[in-house]
C-alpha cells in the first residue's frame, strides 16, 4: 500500500506537469487532479492485486 500513496504524489505531478487539463479554470483543475491522482494508482493497485490472483495457483476445494 506504500507504493500507492507514493505513487499518488507522483501522479498528481505528472498530471499537473503534462497538458492534460490546461484547459480547466485553476479551481477545477487542482480539484481534478487531485481525485486523480488518488484514483489512478488505487485502480492500477487493483488490476494488479486481481491479476495476481486469478494467474496464482489453483486454489483446491
Amino acid at each position: 500500500m506504500g507504493y500507492v500513496v507514493t505513487l499518488a504524489f507522483m501522479t498528481f505531478r505528472w498530471i499537473e506537469a503534462s497538458s492534460l487539463l490546461k484547459s480547466l479554470d485553476p479551481g477545477s483543475r487542482v480539484v481534478t487532479i487531485g481525485w486523480a491522482c488518488w484514483a489512478i494508482p488505487l485502480l492500477l493497485a487493483e488490476v494488479a492485486i486481481q491479476w495476481r490472483r486469478s494467474t496464482g495457483p489453483a486454489r483446491t476445494a
